[in-house]
């Protein structure tokens, strides 16, 4: 387990970027139409697309400036330099470092890949599958129960979601 330290250290820059992940929500929301005319008649503010983002963005900040503030509270900006530049320094070695990578590669070429070029429900059968062959104990699937789940759950899991979204929500997927 992680000592209480280390967290409120790594608090500090975590909170930064979501803040400014925040931030860049707003300021892209901002830019979204705030009046809307559909058919000859205008909405209010209150039912544009930009303030979902907007208030998600500003939350994200806030909560974000709570969790810096009581990591500096605590005292974790002293030695901050020193505990982040052994942490960047074992990224290259870390395990866990390299499966968020691998995880946003697998994103990345979901969204910007497969969701391009291929149906939908085959390219989210595709990235279900890779998802879950990374992220399962390789010894439970050579077992082979655990292989045919794999298998049945990336199958149905885009056939679940399209009914659901196309269907239910009446929300086109690509």
């Amino acid at each position: 387990m992680i000592e209480r330290e280390s967290l409120r250290k790594a608090d500090i820059p975590v909170s930064l970027l979501l803040a400014g992940f925040g931030g860049w929500l707003v300021w892209s929301a901002i830019r979204m139409p705030w009046v809307v005319e559909e058919f000859g008649a205008t909405k209010n503010w209150y039912l544009s697309p930009g303030l979902m983002p907007a208030a998600v963005g500003i939350l994200i900040m806030l909560c974000s400036m709570l969790v810096l503030a009581r990591a500096i509270g605590e005292g974790a900006h002293r030695g901050l330099g020193s505990f982040l530049s052994s942490r960047i320094a074992a990224l290259p070695t870390s395990r866990v470092a390299w499966r968020v990578l691998g995880l946003w590669v697998l994103i990345g070429i979901y969204v910007f890949g497969l969701l391009r070029k291929v149906d939908y429900h085959v390219a989210t059968a595709v990235f279900a599958l890779a998802f879950m062959l990374f992220f399962t104990d390789w010894a439970r699937v050579r077992r082979g129960r655990m292989a045919v789940a794999i298998v049945l759950v990336a199958i149905l899991l885009p056939v679940a979601l399209g009914y659901l979204f196309e269907q239910e929500l009446g929300v086109p997927l690509p």
